[in-house]
């Protein structure tokens, strides 16, 4: 099901307040990125926020797994692809105030990635 290019312009509208987010269609999908980070995806249907170790919490306790892309076939010996990106529950979708803070911490999740790649570069 391709994303309707009105409902990813409101989302990236909702976010305004984390500052200029630009967004771009990709794999049958769209990426979200605020301060050249991605930070959110829609996929499969459903809208999405980057995690990690330190904000993952937040989709655990709703029991919240990672994304695993239905558009990539397991690799060999069975295991399955998972992305860094976690459904955004109803109830945050549902409140703007609750989606900017989830959103942010999206953010943060990412420029630490990208934090974390640039580091990785300056070692080589």
């Amino acid at each position: 099901m391709a994303a309707d290019p009105r409902d990813l312009a409101d989302f990236a509208e909702r976010l305004a307040d984390l500052g200029p987010i630009r967004f771009k269609r990709m794999f049958g999908g769209a990426g979200f990125w605020v301060a050249d980070e991605m930070f959110a995806c829609w996929a499969d249907g459903s809208f999405m926020l980057r995690a990690d170790a330190q904000n993952v919490a937040m989709f655990d306790a709703y029991g919240i797994d990672a994304w695993q892309p239905s558009i990539i076939t397991p690799k060999p010996g069975g295991k399955v692809m998972t992305m860094p990106y976690y459904p955004i529950p109803d109830h945050v979708l549902a409140d703007d105030r609750l989606l900017v803070a989830w959103a942010r911490e999206a953010a943060a999740a990412a420029d630490r990635a990208g934090q974390a790649k640039l580091l990785k570069k300056k070692r080589k």
